[in-house]
């Protein structure tokens, strides 16, 4: 992305194992989906901080919509974040301007 454009919108991965790359702070993480129980999404870090857990997750039951809110200024990924587990549905990841 050209250093004058602007990313909009969230993060958005669908599968384990997609990362994005660019050092961040996130402020806020979606999972939704249709899941069962038991179903799990863990988004870790990325570089020197790929054994940082930024945010575990699993859902009890079917139809997920599960998020987690961070105060600002969000939680720093100088690396960027992973998605290491993505058992169903989607994650999205919302990042601080």
């Amino acid at each position: 992305m050209p250093q004058d454009e602007k990313r909009v919108g969230p993060i958005h991965f669908t599968a384990q194992g997609q990362e994005y790359t660019e050092s961040c702070r996130i402020v806020r993480i979606i999972w939704r989906g249709a899941t069962t129980a038991g179903d799990q999404v863990t988004i870790m870090g990325r570089g020197s901080n790929s054994n940082v857990i930024l945010w575990p997750c699993r859902t009890d039951g079917t139809n997920t919509y599960l998020g987690v809110v961070f105060a600002i200024p969000g939680v720093h990924a100088p690396d960027g974040f992973r998605a290491t587990e993505l058992a169903s549905g989607e994650v999205f990841v919302y990042l601080a301007e």
